[in-house]
């Protein structure tokens, strides 16, 4: 009997695993000066910068007593905001639509872009105070009098306002740790865990929707931090252009911060990604055939949803609905439902449209032993579960919450749709309820999915 291992994968370990930092590195505290200027190329000092490690030094309080900003930072925001809103920072983009005259677009995944590539957005002339930042593909903006420097040991710009108590960043996050929509869902719903886990004494004040000038959603996660070595104020900005997630990490003295947060929220706002990093598609004018040409999976994407790879050939695509209310991993097993470990046949025999709460149960529980989840990883809320029949397929629902480490109660759900010769597989993360609400339309996606 074949174990399907490979929906293990759906619980991303690595993702929940990847916001706990380090208990030896939140207790060091954080001195500005020294990461903005020479590191060692030491790997475990590279380890220690790595993703959100980093972000439990760097908000950390000051070690030593908080000095209050220099001038410097006076009315950044009111120059850089003259007028209520900036404008757009590149011509609106086109996204394959679809009318009922129409055929429904069809979407190569894997395309190589064009050779004439859309134009880096201009520095806007509206705030001249802003200059323009590029490397690794992604442009930002910042004020003049800002540092912004290529970044290293895992950043693409490392940022610094001069004599003052403000550090941030800008960081790629790859796909096998913080997928795509995935990352920015989590990120969304279990805020409370992840400033939790940055440091004990982390607040969490609010999170917030921003946009790019690309029409990318942008999650803000701002933060306080009340210690006995005083005290710190920021945000994470979460952005994903697709496959996979970017974060821009700013923090301060809570002066500082007052007087440049509007500053960095414009900054954040600027963010521009290069053609060959933008792989999210979204849904707009009508449902939309999206093919993923490296896996060979198809699939009918609701009107409004959004979609991006993942690069895996088993779980090829991340879905999520437009508000990123949930986002789940959507594949086709390697096997049919027989060789992963499922009787369909027995479970075909002699039901109705609906199987019974005991045989449902049952099935769930052998679903759970065969990805080899224990019951401490996975709280089962069995009201969730349920389990039908129709022509020859069945269509199994569950759901719980899902607890790693510092993380607790992660919202899942588990859809399965079982036919002779294959089991698609959809896990969600996020809203539960938001997610129940959508359920035809995801019943109907699954039932579109083709490799």
């Amino acid at each position: 009997m074949r174990q399907v291992f490979w929906l293990r994968f759906l619980l991303l370990p690595a993702l929940i695993l990847g916001i706990s930092a380090p208990a030896s590195v939140i207790a060091a505290g954080f001195d500005g000066s020294a990461l903005m200027q020479s590191q060692s190329a030491d790997p475990g000092n590279a380890a220690a910068v790595a993703g959100l490690a980093e972000v439990a030094r760097i908000v950390r309080p000051l070690k030593g007593e908080v000095t209050s900003a220099t001038a410097s930072t006076d009315g950044v925001v009111e120059a850089l905001t003259p007028t209520p809103e900036p404008t757009p920072m590149v011509a609106d983009e086109v996204e394959p639509t679809a009318t009922p005259e129409e055929e429904t677009p069809q979407v190569d995944a894997t395309a190589t872009p064009e050779a004439e590539e859309e134009a880096p957005p201009a520095v806007d002339s509206t705030f001249a105070a802003l200059v323009q930042h590029s490397n690794e593909g992604v442009i930002v903006q910042a004020p003049s009098d800002w540092v912004v420097e290529p970044g290293d040991f895992g950043t693409i710009f490392n940022l610094e306002i001069p004599d003052t108590e403000f550090i941030g960043f800008v960081q790629p996050m790859s796909a096998e740790e913080f997928p795509g929509l995935l990352g920015m869902v989590l990120f969304q719903t279990q805020a409370d865990a992840l400033v939790a886990a940055i440091d004990p004494s982390a607040e969490l004040i609010a999170v917030t929707a921003l946009t790019t000038g690309q029409e990318l959603p942008i999650a803000k996660i701002a933060l306080s931090i009340s210690a006995e070595d005083g005290a710190g104020e920021g945000a994470i900005y979460m952005v994903s252009p697709g496959t996979d997630t970017y974060a821009l990490y700013a923090f301060a003295a809570p002066d500082v911060w007052a007087e440049v947060e509007g500053a960095v929220d414009l900054m954040a706002e600027s963010m521009f990604f290069d053609p060959t990093l933008l792989t999210l598609t979204t849904a707009e004018g009508g449902p939309l055939e999206y093919t993923d040409e490296a896996s060979g999976l198809s699939l009918v994407l609701p009107e409004t949803w959004q979609i991006a790879p993942t690069g895996d050939e088993d779980l090829p695509v991340i879905i999520a609905d437009a508000d990123l209310q949930f986002a789940g991993i959507l594949g086709i097993a390697p096997g049919t439902p027989e060789e992963e470990g499922l009787d369909l046949d027995a479970l075909l025999q002699g039901q109705g449209a609906e199987v019974d709460a005991e045989t449902a149960a049952d099935l769930v529980q052998t679903l759970l032993e065969l990805m080899n989840i224990s019951s401490e990883e996975f709280v089962q809320d069995e009201a969730l579960t349920q389990v039908s029949v129709e022509e020859g397929t069945a269509l199994v629902r569950f759901g719980g919450e899902a607890s790693f480490d510092e993380m607790s109660g992660i919202p899942m759900i588990f859809y399965l749709l079982l036919t002779p010769d294959r089991v698609t597989a959809l896990i969600l993360m996020g809203d539960a309820e938001q997610a129940l609400s959508q359920e035809p339309a995801i019943v109907q996606l699954m039932g579109t999915v083709e490799k």
